[in-house]
């Protein structure tokens, strides 16, 4: 407060504004501030200390507190598309690394069928000689029958 010769309450109300436009979020710390009573109380690093005095500056200039916070703090909204952009890349590199395995898939699945039409053709293509063998040594048996 003194740093940036604002009050109390304006300063919180810039740390309730800086968490709402740029999604920052303070560090709380649980302080004693009686013998049997604890509170919850945002404790600044030096960075958000140099941070606050600069938008102490920047409200003195232009009297506009969004522009000021976003200009300082980063814009939440922004930051949320750039991510959003990343996510949807990640998303089509992960579909298209799906797709070709599902392709890669298909062609061996593809392959194997074929393998196992051609064993069943040369399992039949057996039997049949089989049967065919059995009836000629059956003709066979049936002259010395005779």
């Amino acid at each position: 407060m003194q740093a940036t010769g604002k009050s109390f309450s304006a300063v919180k109300r810039w740390r309730l504004k800086i968490e709402e436009l740029s999604g920052y979020e303070f560090k709380k710390v649980r302080m004693r501030v009686s013998r049997r009573r604890v509170q919850d109380v945002f404790q600044f690093t030096d960075e958000e200390f140099e941070k606050f005095i600069r938008l102490s500056h920047r409200l003195d200039e232009t009297k506009n507190m969004n522009q000021s916070v976003v200009e300082i703090w980063g814009d939440l909204k922004a930051r949320e598309e750039r991510q959003l952009r990343i996510d949807v890349a990640n998303l089509k590199t992960g579909q298209a690394k799906l797709i070709q395995a599902l392709n890669d898939k298909t062609k061996e699945i593809t392959s194997l069928t074929y393998r196992v039409k051609k064993l069943e053709d040369e399992r039949a293509n057996l039997d049949k000689e089989e049967t065919e063998v059995q009836g000629f040594f059956s003709k066979l048996k049936k002259k010395d029958k005779r």
